[in-house]
């Protein structure tokens, strides 16, 4: 009887799927460091929280999700 499970295994997939994550990391981060720099005055980022390269890899992946999904709305309210 044939086997219903993949023949590759779940932890290939899911390092498949941390490169994929990987690669959309990097070619959003521009945007999103962009998006800092225009939020904050140079002057304000240092004295509140330092620049790009100070930053936690978490707290540029949110900056990330914010760039994503300004630039998704901003996508969606062209097409209306």
């Amino acid at each position: 009887m044939p086997s219903a499970l993949p023949k590759e295994p779940p932890v290939k997939a899911k390092a498949s799927n941390a490169r994929n994550g990987r690669a959309a990391y990097l070619a959003l981060e521009p945007i999103a460091k962009a998006a800092f720099e225009a939020y904050f005055s140079e002057q304000e980022a240092k004295k509140l929280i330092g620049n790009w390269d100070t930053l936690t890899t978490q707290a540029k992946q949110r900056w990330i999700r914010v760039s994503l999904a300004v630039l998704e709305a901003a996508e969606i309210a062209a097409l209306k």
